[in-house]
């Protein structure tokens, strides 16, 4: 929901075209979309969507020059495509990806002022300006891991347990660094918060379907 823009990207085999070039290519497309709710439209600033998304890229190609298995990796370890036998180096993949890219993003938002959040529950948003940067981040994050542990319920419901357990350890792991310890605890925590702060605090718009 809200979003107006999106980042993505394709593996290539340009060996036939660019000889010099040796492995995949990672080819980077921006989408956007043409909102077809005319409420929605007041929630969107395409400008800074897009500049969400090129700084994306800007830290997803830094990743890359530092960790050249990246690539390789992603097509392997992708929560989308991932096999079960690979289900635990999936999900420290994908949550790396988390600390190590969303982050500094949602940093250089909070910058830009892009400090709102959103709800959409049965034609109604609800929208909240976050006041600290700490607080934004804990949000977001928490957010972002509990989407992505859910799609990994969805692709294998029989191993609820073991995803579980892998999301707890490799959470409290990298989000040591920048949240402390118990990091998982924290982030749920954070999430309970967030929802006191939505209903208090938050602004509602009926828009109907988005």
């Amino acid at each position: 929901f809200g979003h107006y823009a999106m980042l993505d990207g394709i593996y290539l085999d340009v060996h036939s075209i660019i000889p010099q070039w040796t492995g995949k290519f990672y080819l980077n497309i921006i989408i956007t979309r043409m909102p077809t709710n005319e409420k929605i439209k007041q929630f969107i600033d395409p400008a800074k969507d897009i500049e969400h998304e090129v700084n994306h890229l800007k830290w997803l190609i830094e990743h890359i020059d530092e960790n050249p298995d990246y690539i390789e990796n992603s097509m392997n370890y992708n929560v989308g495509s991932c096999k079960l036998r690979d289900l635990d180096k999936s999900i420290e993949f994908e949550v790396k990806k988390i600390f190590v890219m969303e982050i500094p993003n949602l940093i250089s938002d909070f910058a830009m002022g892009q400090n709102e959040m959103f709800s959409y529950d049965r034609g109604t948003v609800t929208k909240v300006a976050i006041a600290k940067e700490d607080d934004f981040l804990r949000y977001q994050v928490g957010y972002y891991l509990a989407e992505l542990h859910d799609r990994y319920i969805k692709r294998f419901p029989e191993n609820e347990d073991q995803i579980t357990n892998k999301f707890k350890r490799e959470v409290n792991k990298q989000g040591e660094r920048i949240f402390g310890e118990n990091c998982l605890m924290l982030l749920l925590l954070s999430m309970m918060e967030f929802h006191s702060v939505l209903e208090a605090e938050g602004i509602r718009y009926e828009i109907g379907d988005i």
